[in-house]
């Protein structure tokens, strides 16, 4: 993985683990937390973790020489 693709899977890493931390105080206490906002970054959970697999699709092309693959 190069070193630009590492970063980037670095920071979404880093915000999955804020995104759950943000979901686990709404699911403690819902009453004290927009549900709008929850639901937004149920959805945000949900795109990051389809960019860190193609990341890693991406990753994985560049292992096995596809030519195709993008650089």
């Amino acid at each position: 993985m190069s070193s630009e693709a590492s970063e980037q899977m670095m920071a979404l890493l880093s915000e999955l683990a804020t995104l759950k931390e943000l979901n686990q105080q709404f699911e403690a206490n819902p009453s004290q937390h927009d549900p709008e906002e929850h639901r937004l970054r149920l959805q945000r959970h949900e795109e990051i973790t389809q960019d860190i697999k193609a990341l890693a699709e991406q990753n994985q092309q560049k292992k096995n020489g596809d030519p195709s693959s993008p650089s």
